[in-house]
This record gives C-alpha cells, structure tokens and sequence, in this order.
C-alpha cells in the first residue's frame, strides 16, 4: 500500500478489506485500463506479495470476479 500511495498513480485505486469471518481478505482494485493494470503487476511489491500470498498456506484458494459497473455516486474514471 505504501508504494502504491507513493506512485499516485491516477488510473489505479486499490484497498483491501479483512472481512467479518476475521480472518479473509477481500482485495478490490479498480483499473482504469490495461496499463494501469500492467503498472500495478509490475511493481516489485504486488510480485512479492502475490508470492508470499501463494506460499503461505491459504485455506482456500484466492477467487477472482471481475466486474462491471453499472451505476455509482463516485466518478472513477
């Protein structure tokens, strides 16, 4: 988080919510567009998060959806 805040980037908005069950993370990342997604997976810090994230043991394995906006209060992009 700290390197993302760093490089403000303006295409990219990250967080990450640790859900009721206390122990399952919930990551939700809006990009606006293949680059900012290709800046995101570059950054040293996502490839050794995503390794250490895999060799940690997970109960379960992580599930990706991909979504698509249809209204919101907040412009994005």
């Amino acid at each position: 988080m700290k390197e993302l805040k760093e490089l403000n980037h303006p295409s990219i908005k990250y967080g990450a919510w640790l859900l009721a069950d206390g122990k399952t993370f919930m990551h939700f990342d809006q990009l606006e567009n293949e680059e900012a997604h290709e800046v995101l997976t570059s950054m040293e810090s996502f490839k050794k998060f995503d390794a250490e994230l895999l060799a940690s043991g997970l109960e379960t394995e992580p599930q990706l959806d991909l979504l698509s906006l249809v209204a919101s209060t907040e412009v994005f992009f």
